[in-house]
């Protein structure tokens, strides 16, 4: 679904679909079907990409945009009378609305906001030029809409919590919200909570977690959650949490804080107490905070001691020291005051900076320093870090607060914190002689006790209490080439013909770079040479650029806009119009190999070392193939989510990993070979069009602005401009497809061909010529001149 348009006055809701089979649907309000459907399409034929969608409320018309076929027009609210409005400024419409007797919209391509005659299409003005995409347009005036009758206007319709006019705008129909149902007299609606769940009274009929019930806090507006010591008894603070005088509980961060958090200021006592070794003791509350978090930029303690000189620039040569364990090294900073204000002597220092500053988005090093959100640096760190001391490390590496596990609700998401758990009536890890029975980690909570893994190892599937490896090499790892697992971990290496590149502590072989040369930019004047090129490609033996132009018949070397040739034993596959071609790179023995459930072929990429190919296809069942080289075993590996994919590029260094780039999608997304393991790799505004994947980085360059960008290949990150006004992209560094382990015998080259002007050479070495000429090599001219 792309856009909505509400008729209040009908009872209607109109909405546009775009997606294989795109339309514009009609349905009530309520939901109630009109005939056998609740939704009625109201117009299927001519429609590309139905992308906006507006109501005139005075003559009941409804507008549209359509966003591929660059046109707008409008029809009766039953479907009937459509009509097409002749405007220009359509490239790219997005939204629309209708006022007096104007028609607005945004485009997205023009990145204008216009304005027409709604019934003409004359007049029609700029009314604003962006630099953004204009995304979303509204006109708020009273008289935008006219004041209709509403049935549920007077008490709600009677209906306790929703009311929804029907179709016709006349009636109405009470409806509940989740976990809710409607009794007998269809206007009220009761909880209906689960077992796990707590029923409030009164005016406040809602469910609510039964962790919520008596813990201190009132969550239901007529205070039955907590019925009151009585009932709820002494309250427990959960692991991880303060125990407060009056039974209240708090976090171990807002004691002494300055702050009564316990209500009773039992939390502000004993301030004057050493904090933990690895804690550090603010000076005005004797707070305690984590000693990560002084000489972060951030007045964690209320006074600036964490923040002070004294603590931050004991050193006179802070560059002689050694950072401490936690910390990283900027590579150049300006020595900041208390304030954070910038000394007017602009001297060099090097400043000490947390792990947890590494690769967070904000340059914390300082003005004209950057160092510690580098690409090189921040493309080895994973998506989540170590879990802090009062934190549950899940299964999928997420953290959560340690007091989450065995509450019976997934916090993790992959319900990693709901395994192991053991109910011992009470009984703790310390009652138990073998570590309540726990093969790694035991944790006691309320009523027991739960078992959990030490980091790279995950809960037995047939065994709550013990643990196994984790295989991170199995799927998507962040290793940039080859992965080797280890027990609780896991190593990177590189290529043969790769180096690692050491960027922070032990973090290696996440980094491999080709051991070549520096690479050079190369401009090539192409008016020259009188072609108008669509794409590059380079024979890594010869040095010679093969450049695409026109079409296929003028030259294989010529191809249709973003196919990508790669050299595998001096052959070239190549797409046309449904079908794929392989030749020699000298344009000969052309064959095709590849035809048939192939509309529109829009790339192609070569796996030398798997003997596969695989494409693109842009046509109407949009999808990503591969087969052999000879044609033979094709194989869809991706047909769904993908509309109009425009360019791919293969990691051969990570498996044969594809990537391709879906402009309408406004994404790049990447698969195994075999169709695995999908995941979205880029997702931008920008339009990613032409894309390649060398070392560690993925290029893509932008539909929308011309623009080279780079950026992980893991997706980690953000992007870099490397080039401006560019339309496609693809790296000049070529594995050569050999097989050092296989012993091939020396190929026998064939023969060269001896025939001319367009003369085709058979198989016993003959020549087949052309019409317009013969002889034993095609070399005469069989034309007759006439005067």
């Amino acid at each position: 679904m792309s856009a909505i348009a509400v008729h209040p006055g009908k009872g209607y809701l109109f909405f546009t679909e775009w997606s294989l089979q795109p339309y514009i649907g009609r349905m009530a309000l309520d939901g109630s079907p009109e005939l056998a459907d609740p939704i009625v399409k109201l117009a299927e034929n001519d429609l590309g990409w139905p992308n906006a969608l507006t109501i005139d409320y005075y003559s009941n018309r409804l507008f549209w945009g359509d966003a591929h076929l660059n046109e707008i027009g409008f029809m009766d609210l039953d479907g009937g009378g459509r009509r097409h409005i002749p405007a220009q400024r359509t490239s790219h419409v997005s939204s629309m609305v209708v006022f007096d007797d104007y028609l607005y919209w945004s485009d997205w391509n023009l990145r204008e906001v216009v304005r027409c005659d709604k019934w003409t299409g004359m007049n029609e003005t700029v009314l604003k030029k962006t630099i953004q995409l204009p995304n979303d347009l509204r006109i708020i005036h009273p008289l935008r809409q006219p004041a209709y009758p509403n049935p549920c206007g007077t008490n709600n319709g009677g209906c306790s919590h929703l009311c929804l006019i029907g179709a016709g705008g006349n009636g109405y129909t009470c409806a509940c919200p989740d976990q809710f149902v409607l009794l007998g007299d269809n206007k009220t609606c009761e909880p209906n909570c689960t077992d796990r769940q707590f029923a409030c009274g009164g005016d406040d009929a809602k469910c609510i977690p039964k962790l919520w019930y008596c813990d201190g806090e009132p969550d239901c507006r007529d205070g039955s959650d907590e019925p009151g010591k009585d009932i709820c008894g002494i309250r427990i603070c959960p692991v991880g949490e303060f125990q407060c005088s009056n039974h209240n509980c708090t976090r171990p961060f807002q004691l002494c804080d300055g702050n009564d958090d316990c209500g009773d200021g039992s939390d502000e006592q004993e301030c004057d107490k050493p904090c933990d070794p690895w804690m550090f003791k603010c000076a005005a509350t004797g707070k305690c905070i984590p000693k990560r978090f002084t000489c972060d930029g951030d007045d964690d303690c209320g006074d600036r001691s964490d923040e002070a000189d004294t603590l931050c620039y004991e050193t006179p040569d802070c560059a002689q020291v050694d950072c401490r364990r936690g910390w990283t090294r900027c590579a150049s900073s300006y020595r900041y005051n208390i304030f954070g204000a910038l000394f007017e002597t602009f001297d060099f220092i090097h400043k000490w900076l947390s792990y947890v500053k590494l690769c967070n988005g904000f340059n914390d090093c300082g003005p004209n320093d950057f160092s510690d959100e580098h690409l090189s640096m921040c493309s080895s760190f994973s998506e989540y870090g170590d879990c802090n001391l009062d934190q549950f490390k899940c299964a999928n590496g997420r953290c959560i607060n340690g007091s989450l596990p065995c509450d019976r609700n997934d916090d993790c998401g992959d319900a990693s914190d709901e395994i192991g758990c053991a109910k011992k009536n009470g009984k703790t890890c310390e009652s138990h002689n073998d570590n309540g029975g726990c093969k790694h980690l035991c944790t006691d909570v309320r009523d027991g006790y739960y078992c959990h893994c030490r980091d790279g190892f995950k809960p037995d599937p047939t065994n709550p209490f013990d643990c196994v490896d984790i295989d991170e090499c199995a799927g998507n790892n962040t290793c940039t080439q080859l992965c080797l697992n280890t027990k609780g971990s896991y190593l990177c290496r590189c290529h043969e013909d790769y180096e690692n590149n050491v960027v922070v502590g032990a973090m290696t072989g996440k980094d491999c770079r080709a051991k070549s040369h520096a690479g050079q930019k190369l401009d090539l004047d192409f008016n020259s040479l009188g072609v108008a090129p669509t794409n590059l490609a380079v024979d890594y033996l010869t040095g010679n650029i093969f450049i695409t132009a026109v079409s296929l018949e003028e030259s294989i070397n010529n191809g249709v806009p973003g196919a990508r040739k790669k050299r595998v034993s001096e052959a070239i596959h190549n797409t046309n119009t449904g079908s794929v071609y392989v030749a020699l790179s000298d344009g000969r023995y052309l064959k095709k190999i590849i035809s048939g459930h192939l509309q529109m072929p829009s790339a192609i990429v070569t796996l030398p070392s798997v003997g596969r190919i695989c494409y693109a296809d842009a046509g109407l069942h949009a999808k990503i193939e591969c087969a052999d080289m000879d044609g033979t075993h094709r194989e869809i590996i991706v047909k769904d989510l993908v509309f109009s994919p425009s360019s791919m590029a293969v990691d051969e260094g990570k498996g044969n990993r594809i990537y391709w780039a879906d402009p309408k999608y406004k994404k790049v997304d990447s698969v195994n070979p075999d169709g695995t393991d999908r995941t979205t790799i880029v997702r931008d505004p920008n339009v990613p069009w032409a894309i390649d994947v060398f070392e560690n980085h993925l290029y893509w360059v932008s539909r929308e602005t011309k623009t080279l960008y780079v950026q992980d290949k893991f997706g980690r990150g953000r992007q870099s401009t490397e080039l401006h006004s560019s339309d496609d992209v693809e790296e000049w560094f070529d594995e050569d497809g050999s097989c050092p382990i296989a012993r091939v015998d020396a190929l026998v080259m064939p023969r060269q061909c001896k025939c001319t002007n367009g003369g085709r050479c058979k198989l016993d070495g003959s020549c087949e010529c052309s019409s317009d000429f013969e002889g034993e090599y095609c070399q005469k001219s069989n034309t007759v001149s006439r005067k």
